[in-house]
């Protein structure tokens, strides 16, 4: 959907073109002009609809918005995020960038009080909370708002700022996560028990030039190695999940004990079946959280309902599925609605609630959630209830 005839010219990326957009290559061989594609050419024959297709900046480009997808599930947190958005990693960064020195005074003073941290460390951590790994951050922040259903009261009891906070919330998590005893932890604790900066990671001389904190300082990322940082994954051996569940307990919510997590790649399913994109799809739709990954390698992401296109090459990016369609999955990422075609998903982990279990056979379903009873003895005690649903009854 988004490619530019040099693109096309030199790779085999015509192939990919001509699946997305559903025009065969003998039909595609039409549109060369001497033996360059001409991406001009097939925008003038008027075989893609102008309305779902536009030539933008040198790329043939279909633009996708909510409306116009065939979405066939929604999460829980759908309407949410489509209304407040979600969380940005570069959200913190951006308040360095356009000046919000009022914004930013706030975060250093949260996070110096929340974690006994000095003003300047925490500066540094915010000024370099947009690198790589930073995403994992934001992703497991959706989460935590799926984890609470999206619950505005819930969420600000339990931590004390409202969930509108979303660089509080990225800030808190950040900090959290990195803090340890072991020497090569991104913050350790110095001998009065707060957390410090680890002096083997800084640029001491970017470090000691930041000590006056001058908000226009544009070279103030350097300062740190955030490459040392922890990364919240949650295949085998990743410790996204164990250092979320005890954030969460920090702020007097253990919900995710009651959860675990069950890790799909694009090649396997959790059990060993190949069908990722049903997995997927169940999850959105039993309202589970997700943290998906994409592709390490030349994958596509669409902003909704814009022109804006992001073809990345050498590295993968979390991100929050919220919805599915036949052809790709819509996701929140740099705290907005976009959307990940199938052949681009990595692998995910879906958050299951333990105290639910689902019942499967050919001819239909159905789920038994645990809860607490609205009224006494309306049941006997290990009484169980069944409701089974035929699969053509939705």
């Amino acid at each position: 959907n988004a490619f530019s005839s040099e693109d096309m010219e030199k790779s085999n990326d015509i192939n990919i073109l001509g699946k997305r957009i559903n025009i065969s290559l003998n039909e595609l061989s039409k549109y060369y002009d001497n033996n360059e594609f001409s991406v001009e050419k097939l925008m003038n024959s008027g075989i893609l609809k102008e309305s779902e297709y536009v030539y933008y900046n040198g790329y043939l480009k279909n633009i996708l918005s909510l409306d116009n997808l065939d979405i066939i599930t929604k999460g829980s947190a759908f309407d949410y995020f489509t209304k407040h958005g979600g969380v940005k990693q570069n959200g913190i960064t951006d308040l360095f960038r356009y000046g919000y020195s009022n914004e930013i005074d706030n975060l250093v003073d949260f996070g110096s009080k929340t974690y006994n941290m000095s003003e300047d460390d925490v500066y540094v951590v915010m000024k370099s909370l947009n690198l790589q790994g930073a995403c994992t951050y934001a992703d497991a922040c959706n989460i935590i708002y799926e984890l609470y259903n999206c619950d505005e009261d819930k969420f600000e009891n339990d931590f004390g700022y409202p969930m509108s906070n979303t660089n509080q919330l990225l800030l808190d998590l950040y900090i959290y996560s990195n803090i340890e005893s072991k020497d090569e932890s991104l913050l350790v604790l110095n001998d009065k028990g707060n957390p410090t900066l680890n002096k083997d990671y800084l640029n001491h001389e970017e470090y000691i030039r930041m000590g006056s904190m001058v908000i226009s300082d544009t070279r103030s990322d350097k300062a740190l190695d955030a490459s040392k940082q922890q990364y919240l994954v949650y295949y085998e051996g990743g410790k996204g999940f164990e250092l979320l569940n005890s954030f969460l307990k920090t702020k007097n919510n253990d919900v995710l004990d009651n959860y675990s997590t069950v890790y799909v790649d694009m090649y396997s399913g959790s059990n060993g079946s190949s069908d990722y994109k049903k997995e997927l799809v169940e999850a959105i739709n039993n309202g589970d959280p997700v943290s998906l990954g994409t592709k390490s390698d030349d994958w596509y992401i669409y902003e909704l309902g814009s022109t804006k296109i992001d073809r990345i090459t050498s590295m993968s990016h979390a991100v929050t599925p919220i919805a599915a369609t036949s052809d790709g999955v819509v996701v929140m990422s740099w705290g907005k609605e976009y959307y990940l075609p199938w052949e681009d998903v990595g692998s995910y982990a879906i958050f299951k609630n333990n105290n639910t279990a689902t019942y499967n056979d050919n001819e239909g379903y159905a789920t038994l959630a645990v809860a607490p009873l609205e009224e006494e003895n309306t049941h006997e005690p290990g009484e169980a209830i069944l409701v089974y649903m035929p699969k053509d009854n939705e």
